[in-house]
């Protein structure tokens, strides 16, 4: 691929202080769930891994993995840095929102009735399970 000024412009050296600061604005709205805006809040805005990881709470590896396995898009092919449509990465952040939201509607149904000590114990005894199945 080509580069382009729409490329450069994701640059820092090429960005100008007013766009950082929309961008940073955009990030930490993000992180507290608020509606972003800006020019790279335009769906058809290109970013870049590390700004794709901020935006949904990952690390850049992350984001590489989600790509390499086809769950997330990318503009650009292998070998070149990762470039990203921002409507790509909104609708992939819904996209976690639903899934956690209908794992907790499935997990509250299924413990419907158990008792708060019940709860915190098999809670301990689940992190417990995944920190022996992580090693």
């Amino acid at each position: 691929m080509g580069s382009s000024m729409s490329d450069k412009r994701h640059t820092e050296e090429g960005r100008s202080a007013e766009a950082r600061r929309d961008d940073a604005v955009a990030k930490e709205g993000a992180r507290r769930g608020v509606p972003i805006t800006g020019a790279s809040s335009l769906p058809d805005a290109n970013i870049d891994a590390q700004e794709a990881a901020e935006f949904l709470g990952l690390d850049v590896a992350t984001v590489q993995q989600l790509v390499a396995s086809g769950e997330l898009p990318a503009l650009s092919q292998s070998g070149e840095p990762l470039t990203l449509r921002r409507g790509d990465i909104d609708a992939y952040r819904d996209l976690l929102y639903e899934r956690r939201n209908d794992f907790i509607g499935a997990s509250s149904a299924a413990y419907e009735g158990v008792l708060p000590g019940e709860a915190a114990r098999l809670l301990r005894e689940v992190r417990a399970a995944r920190s022996v199945h992580r090693r």
